[in-house]
């Protein structure tokens, strides 16, 4: 940059002691900020980059060299904090780290997370050096209880296999006060009612089934598993499939729940609905197996699994994909007659059509060139004969009324069944919506304008989640809300000169101007009519 200024205060008449903010900053478009060019090049280049089909490979493999690079398990929003550690950055970590100092993120759009382990240690030890980083690279040592070593990349669809599972056997016609009490009955499932790092299977004894209403609920004994080892193979490592467990009353725990009605007979009692468990078969203890596997240790009601704790807890994980989630099943195996299939019932509903019409506005904008910047929508359902919902919400970043319209449309075919014909009356949108004039009278349209300005007013803004776009690996945002959906280059026009006045200002060499700002000694109003009024070009005038 040394010539470059010389250069330029050569052109301008200066003395070579000018200070260089004089010539080298944003109230001189003259000059373009060579950081400046390089983000709108960068930017440029990434985009081109993650939206390439035939550059997909070579952007899939610098994002995760840049992922190993850094030795996190996720992708950050930011890499500023981690890059002081690396000794030789790639070309792709030194783009995001130009683009995140002037707050432009790169979000990829797939999963790439290394799995097993909740706290990384990056984010816990924050005075890791280059060499303890390459150290802990070198082990694989990622998280803090990190347990094991896979690095999980985007995964096929699971497939859902119908293994045979005996489900209890539920009474068709239940009438009030209809309990059942099976004698030693055990069951399995999947509880997923949990955070996603704690769903597991889940053993019990049932204590009680409540049949009321075409409801079935199962309250069970919480019973926790534990490892056997047998006396004569004790030194031969068992695969799963050949390891033997033993089962016991667990204390309490998380899933425990109060039961004021069993509660004083059970140490840790749970619910599960009754259609969700398959019955599991145990052996009661007795001397034979516990003498087996050296297991005097155990209390006597404790019992032993006749399968293994792997099969169950597959067998138990997949009936609750079977039933809960909507995956194609690869074979149906199963001999499950307790359930009726719901596809018997969906040429009945896909029958029925539904109209709907509503009234959309977009409203005021608020807090514009801030952080807080808000923009509102609402509409209201005007079709008879229907329920007169209404919705109102707001949306931040880059502020239009064409956005606030597609927010508008966006939420209304969110709120709509399937099957249905809707009627979107817009102000200024005409596709195959009908145009309703502003402050027309009309009492619908004046509460759907107000719905949009008390939308505008809100503190939770609505956004689109860019990570559905299947045809890109990556997504630039900006300050981490939204996608960046101009010209790049065009908008990073705005962030790198906001970056280079704020530079100008926090300069030393510009102290006594600041502080005249800060005193109120500079009379603005003035000062602008003695810029528009003096005739000469020159910047020195």
């Amino acid at each position: 940059m040394a010539p470059l200024k010389k250069l330029f205060k050569h052109k301008f008449n200066l003395s070579t002691s000018t200070p260089n903010y004089v010539i080298y900053n944003s109230l001189f478009p003259y000059i373009n900020d060579l950081f400046a060019n390089q983000v709108k090049s960068q930017s440029s280049i990434l985009t081109a980059l993650f939206n390439t089909p035939i550059l997909s490979p070579i952007a899939l493999h610098k994002i995760t060299y840049t992922l190993k690079e850094l030795w996190l398990p996720f992708f950050p929003l930011s890499i500023i904090p981690f890059y002081n550690t690396l000794v030789r950055p790639t070309y792709l970590t030194k783009a995001i780290r130009l683009l995140n100092s002037y707050n432009i993120n790169i979000l990829p759009n797939f999963d790439l997370t290394t799995l097993q382990g909740r706290y990384p240690i990056r984010n816990y030890v924050l005075d890791l050096d280059a060499k303890t980083l390459k150290s802990l690279s070198r082990k694989r040592i990622l998280y803090m209880d990190h347990n094991h070593r896979r690095l999980i990349t985007p995964l096929h669809d699971i497939i859902v296999y119908n293994y045979n599972v005996t489900h209890p056997h539920i009474p068709k016609n239940t009438h009030d006060n209809n309990i059942y009490h099976p004698r030693s009955q055990f069951i399995a499932f999947w509880n997923n009612n949990c955070p996603k790092e704690k769903a597991d299977l889940v053993l019990g004894k049932t204590i009680e089934q409540d049949n009321i209403y075409d409801t079935s609920i199962t309250f069970f004994q919480h019973y926790i598993p534990l490892s056997l080892t047998a006396m004569y193979n004790s030194n031969t490592s068992l695969t799963p499939n050949s390891s033997h467990h033993a089962i016991y009353p667990y204390p309490g725990c998380h899933i425990r729940e109060p039961n004021y009605r069993l509660g004083y007979k059970y140490t840790c009692i749970g619910s599960i609905k009754t259609s969700s468990c398959n019955i599991i078969k145990t052996t009661p203890y007795n001397h034979d197996w516990v003498r087996k596997f050296n297991s005097t240790y155990l209390p006597k009601t404790s019992l032993l699994l006749n399968k293994p704790l792997h099969l169950i807890r597959l067998t138990s994980y997949n009936d609750y994909l079977n039933l809960f989630l909507s995956t194609p099943t690869s074979y149906n195996t199963s001999n499950r007659n307790d359930s009726t299939s719901n596809t018997t019932y969906l040429p009945v509903f896909s029958s029925f059509d539904f109209d709907f019409s509503f009234v959309s506005k977009y409203g005021s904008l608020s807090h514009i060139g801030t952080p807080e910047c808000r923009y509102g929508f609402g509409w209201i359902q005007v079709a008879p004969n229907t329920p007169r919902l209404q919705f109102q919400g707001c949306s931040c970043f880059s502020p239009s009324s064409t956005r606030a319209e597609i927010f508008s449309i966006l939420t209304v075919l969110l709120s709509i069944p399937s099957n249905s014909s809707e009627l979107v009356f817009q102000k200024h949108l005409l596709v195959t919506f009908v145009k309703v004039k502003a402050h027309n009278g009309i009492a619908d349209n004046d509460i759907a304008d107000n719905l949009a300005k008390a939308g505008a007013l809100g503190t939770d803004p609505i956004l689109i989640n860019p990570r559905f776009i299947s045809t890109q690996l990556a997504t630039v945002i900006w300050n981490g809300m939204a996608p960046i959906i101009t010209n790049i280059r065009k908008f990073c026009n705005t962030p790198t000169a906001a970056a280079e006045f704020t530079r100008l200002m926090n300069s030393s060499l510009y102290a006594p101007i600041t502080n005249s700002i800060l005193a109120n000694l500079i009379d603005w109003n003035l000062t602008s009519k003695w810029i528009k009024y003096n005739p000469l070009d020159s910047p020195t005038s």
